[in-house]
């Protein structure tokens, strides 16, 4: 009963603070976009030629939830807003649930993260990408291939970051007295994207929406937000006194570095793809890492995946944050190896709601375009440096001392 105060009570912060226009004037403006897809869709009956052609098919599906709780006579956005903040809340709802088998102590790991990341949470999709993965490690657990395929389907279609999970779990599957397994679970995830299409495809979508929506994710500039746009600022600051000039589009706020223009954006599109590939050289190298899923090494990978991308924004630590509760702990250094790790969550993600959407505007205004308010950019380079370390203890954690699975 505890637990579940305490959840609700978290639940209850972050919706109030969703309210206040110091956090809302900036997160709003992604729902303000969903809402002009989804007006359009019941206005034309279709989703051909509809703004917002960067949203993937099965994330456009569930946008129109918020509609049919909303009401549509008259369609009205403060009305899809709270429909919206109340689906999520359902969502954040069933990820609880999901660690009602786990310690307590663990449990209580994810409504101190959501009071600590804020209430963007409650303005994005995040969470039902982030539910779905749990979801599918889960059933993987459980001993259920199949559904757990389906369900990581179902999460790559609604956010494409789950495919660099596809590998681990297919490496579990493999076995050499089976070795068709891991086959039928890409077969099962494949499954799962091409049944969230026909429905989009049905609905006046078109198969070139995918293709459009992907170039558009792949014309983002280099975000202010990514370890390479704080370590390229940082480099500005030493040798020229001043930041980069600011690269406002696509959805982001970028930097006009001279180096992304010699080595070219495509490089940084594909930046994290050699540390992904070591990654998983190494789990093919270590054969007793891949006889049981584990949690933890599910988290570092996710992290070695954002750590080396070129966009990193606030509402992305959800995606490992969420794994904390289903980590096995094991040896005398568990304990302590967690809760520094936890520890150092709780310091990122403090960090990350004060620079967004705190303080943003400031961060946009007086460091970028002024030069000022340097102690802003410290704080964000603080949040990056944090996430450094954490992945730098949590790899030691796993593979190292091998406390958290």
């Amino acid at each position: 009963m505890k637990y579940l105060s305490l959840a609700l009570l978290a639940l209850a912060v972050i919706f109030f603070q969703a309210h206040i226009p110091l956090w809302r004037g900036h997160l709003e403006v992604d729902v303000w976009n969903y809402f002009l897809r989804v007006e359009h869709f019941f206005k034309y009956r279709t989703f051909f030629d509809a703004p917002g052609i960067e949203i993937l098919p099965a994330t456009s599906l569930f946008l129109l939830l918020p509609a049919f709780i909303a009401g549509l006579a008259p369609f009205l956005y403060v009305n899809y807003l709270n429909a919206f903040f109340i689906i999520i809340l359902a969502i954040l709802g069933l990820q609880l649930y999901l660690t009602r088998r786990r310690p307590l102590i663990q449990r209580l790991t994810l409504p101190f993260a959501l009071v600590f990341l804020g209430p963007i949470i409650l303005f994005r999709f995040e969470a039902l990408a982030a539910l779905l993965v749990a979801a599918s490690l889960v059933l993987f657990v459980q001993k259920k291939p199949p559904l757990s395929a389906f369900v990581l389907g179902l999460a790559t279609a609604v956010k494409v970051y789950p495919v660099i999970i596809l590998p681990y779990l297919m490496l579990l599957t493999y076995s050499k007295k089976n070795p068709k397994a891991a086959i039928a679970f890409l077969l099962y995830y494949l499954q799962a994207i091409l049944l969230s299409l026909i429905p989009y495809l049905y609905l006046g979508g078109r198969l070139d929406d995918i293709g459009a929506g992907l170039s558009f994710h792949a014309l983002k500039y280099v975000s202010i937000e990514s370890v390479p746009g704080s370590l390229l600022t940082g480099w500005s600051l030493l040798t020229a006194g001043r930041p980069l000039p600011l690269l406002g589009g696509y959805g982001v706020w970028g930097v006009d570095s001279p180096l992304v223009d010699a080595v070219g954006l495509a490089w940084f599109n594909r930046f994290w793809f050699l540390p992904v590939i070591l990654f998983y050289w190494y789990l093919y190298r270590r054969p007793k890492l891949r006889q049981k899923l584990s949690f933890a090494l599910v988290f570092c990978l996710i992290l070695v995946f954002l750590l080396f991308s070129k966009n990193l924004h606030a509402q992305y630590l959800w995606w490992f944050v969420s794994l904390f509760p289903f980590f096995r702990l094991t040896g005398s250094q568990a304990k302590n190896d967690y809760f520094v790790l936890f520890g150092l969550t709780l310091v990122a993600l403090l960090l990350n709601q004060n620079v967004y959407p705190v303080l943003y505007t400031p961060f946009l205004e007086d460091f970028y375009s002024a030069g000022r308010s340097l102690p802003i950019y410290y704080l964000m380079l603080l949040r990056n440096l944090t996430l450094i370390t954490l992945l730098i203890l949590s790899l030691r954690a796993v593979f190292v001392r091998k406390s958290l699975s």
